[in-house]
């Protein structure tokens, strides 16, 4: 049986710190980067890892975050399901503290208004 994965990817950028600043306070971190994530990217991955048969389905915008989403795709072997140049994929700053609590603050792009007609279209 094949598994359809239907939700988001979009762009984590992740920060590790000390701890979170105080308002108005400068902090430097320790850790930066940049990888696709989102709810759906994450299971796609894991059921990638587990060797088991499945389609991912994201909707991939156009834009700087969007481009990082299609090469990473293409990388893992996922055809694009859906593309849709209304707006750009979204992020989410991921700030981790050395204890490994982690603060999230996210900009939804098109994977935050999924659309009925996109599933048509499978």
């Amino acid at each position: 049986m094949k598994t359809l994965v239907v939700g988001a990817a979009m762009i984590d950028m992740l920060m590790k710190l000390d701890k979170l600043p105080k308002s108005g306070e400068d902090v430097l971190c320790s850790e930066a980067g940049i990888v696709v994530g989102g709810c759906a990217y994450n299971v796609a991955s894991t059921l990638r890892n587990l060797e088991c048969e499945h389609d991912l389905c994201v909707p991939v915008g156009t834009g700087p975050y969007g481009d990082i989403i299609a090469k990473e795709l293409d990388r893992c072997g996922y055809d694009i399901l859906i593309r849709d140049g209304s707006r750009d994929n979204g992020y989410c700053l991921d700030l981790v503290e050395a204890t490994g609590e982690r603060t999230f603050i996210t900009a939804q792009g098109i994977e935050g208004a999924f659309q009925h007609q996109w599933l048509g279209k499978l």
